[in-house]
């Protein structure tokens, strides 16, 4: 597996899907139980900035679900650990550094993209790139 930009399963204890103060602040943004569009949570000009072509930015809000608000009140159980030379972590953002050192400390490759959060899709050959050099071509 490799982890673009995203939280590591923990190893020994369940971990909250969401920390209690973000639950908090989604919980008065959701209505009648459910979130808007994971883009619409942080204001028009964050995806603005996160996606700055307007065309991919259309393609890619289109797709996204309101996801139930009480999906985030679950718990992430503890995965046994994972061979280090299957797995790898790209980092795209500063915002998942701490998840990065995690995956370096269990022995996992790491490669550092920096930019933005969703380069995935601005970037998509770069971050790409990035997954192909961490996975073991066979």
């Amino acid at each position: 597996l490799v982890f673009v930009d995203a939280s590591v399963p923990p190893e020994r204890d369940s971990a909250q899907l969401m920390p209690a103060e973000m639950l908090e602040d989604l919980r008065l943004i959701s209505h009648d139980g459910a979130l808007p569009p994971w883009s619409e949570w942080f204001g028009p000009e964050v995806m603005d900035a996160l996606v700055p072509d307007a065309a991919k930015r259309r393609l890619v809000t289109a797709e996204l679900p309101r996801v139930p608000l009480d999906y985030f009140t679950g718990s992430v159980p503890p995965v046994c650990p994972w061979p280090a030379t299957q797995n790898g972590y790209v980092l795209l953002s500063d915002a998942y550094r701490d998840a990065a050192t995690e995956a370096a400390r269990r022995g996992w490759r790491v490669v550092e993209k920096m930019g933005g959060h969703l380069d995935i899709v601005t970037h998509a050959r770069s971050v790409t790139d990035a997954i192909c050099s961490i996975v073991p071509m066979t």
